[in-house]
């Protein structure tokens, strides 16, 4: 039987590149790639903590031409408190941080495309 690897790496389609990858690095993620040349990229990838997404400008064949995603990507933290002190004041959060019924502590962010980010502590 073929094992999956450990890494999934959502790609994404972005309407803006820069003010993605300038809300990204808000929340401490790097920038590891750009194509086909950093100054102008129409593709790039950003890395934190173990943890990547990938973004284009262009969308991939057979897809919706703007961006869309029917849920969240959720993060999770063994501090989501602590990450929601740092980013308190740089970005605007869409709900909490919070003790979900449910029995998760967490917070929700969107990023410019729309994107739904949830960071909880509810991962074991």
């Amino acid at each position: 039987m073929t094992v999956l690897k450990t890494r999934l790496t959502p790609a994404l389609l972005v309407r803006d590149l820069s003010a993605t990858l300038d809300f990204y690095q808000t929340l401490g993620f790097v920038v590891t790639g750009a194509y086909p040349d950093a100054a102008a990229p129409t593709w790039a990838e950003v890395t934190r903590d173990g943890l990547w997404l990938q973004f284009h400008t262009e969308p991939p064949r057979g897809t919706p031409p703007t961006p869309m995603f029917s849920g969240t990507l959720y993060f999770y933290s063994s501090d989501v408190a602590a990450l929601a002190d740092a980013w308190r004041g740089q970005v605007m959060f869409a709900w909490g941080p919070e003790q979900m019924p449910y029995g998760a502590f967490e917070f929700g962010l969107q990023d410019p495309n729309g994107y739904f980010l949830g960071f909880s502590d509810a991962c074991d």
